[in-house]
């Protein structure tokens, strides 16, 4: 056996053995499929790709990177009138809507911003955030943005 070939096996038996005694948690990434439904998210697109959730329990999830699959980490709780003011927000978003957002003659100035919703029932609702002319987010959308940004910190407690 080749000294590479023995290194590989080792190495597997190595990870193995420490699945087996700690067990396979965090192993895995936390992804919105994984978090209690229903579940309110944002997706933003700017400089790097964020993405803001709250589960069925008002907990709060966090992802912030430029690369790699996603991992949420999870973040402050919200109060149950804090998660009735966050729903009411997404209520007012026009889910899966028929209609494209208007035209405009700038670009946008905050990258993209894609709203989700995921019913306890399944499947994925979106909701395009649409921007003015000033290339700045349009109401609801903005409304529902700046509650999950001050909801959801970015940074554990």
């Amino acid at each position: 056996m080749t000294r590479s070939r023995y290194a590989r096996r080792l190495c597997r038996a190595v990870c193995l053995w420490t699945i087996l005694r700690v067990g396979a948690a965090g192993c895995t990434n936390t992804t919105l499929e994984d978090l209690a439904k229903p579940v309110l998210a944002v997706n933003r697109t700017h400089r790097s790709i964020v993405y803001i959730a709250v589960d069925a329990n008002r907990q709060g999830w966090y992802d912030a990177g430029l690369e790699g699959p996603l991992d949420l980490e999870e973040r402050r709780r919200l109060t149950n009138d804090e998660a009735a003011q966050l729903q009411a927000t997404f209520d007012a978003l026009p889910f899966n809507p028929t209609a494209p957002c208007p035209a405009r003659t700038t670009p946008a100035v905050e990258g993209s911003v894609l709203f989700l919703s995921l019913p306890a029932a399944g499947g994925r609702d979106s909701s395009q955030g649409c921007f003015g002319d000033d290339g700045l987010l349009l109401p609801p959308w903005r409304a529902a943005l700046d509650l999950m940004v001050t909801l959801v910190p970015a940074e554990a407690p």
